[in-house]
């Protein structure tokens, strides 16, 4: 059986996350079409402390930016497929934002 370390709280969580989005530049981000093709691509990204605000670019006729445009819903991966959640005991209350607000 595997020993997992003691799950972190919900706090100490979003912080790990804001050290992350403070410290990169490159994200994966993934998108699907309409009808359920997945695209993953990385991209530069800035982090906006003061807004809460995820900075990216992409050409308006990328894959990425098509997907993106009638609903706005990415999932975003950075550094070494960081997660929110480390094992499964933090799998319940591993949403930390939705749609632009943090939930913590």
């Amino acid at each position: 059986m595997t020993a997992y370390d003691p799950p972190r709280s919900r706090e100490q969580r979003k912080q790990d996350v804001l050290d992350r989005l403070r410290r990169d530049e490159d994200a994966w981000v993934a998108t699907a079409s309409p009808d359920g093709v997945p695209t993953l691509v990385p991209l530069s990204f800035l982090w906006e402390d003061e807004t809460g605000t995820l900075v990216m670019a992409t050409r308006r006729t990328n894959p990425t930016a098509v997907n993106v445009t009638p609903h706005g819903l990415i999932r975003v991966t950075v550094g070494r497929t960081v997660r929110a959640w480390r094992e499964e005991n933090e799998l319940a209350d591993r949403d930390l934002m939705h749609t632009s607000t943090w939930l913590v």
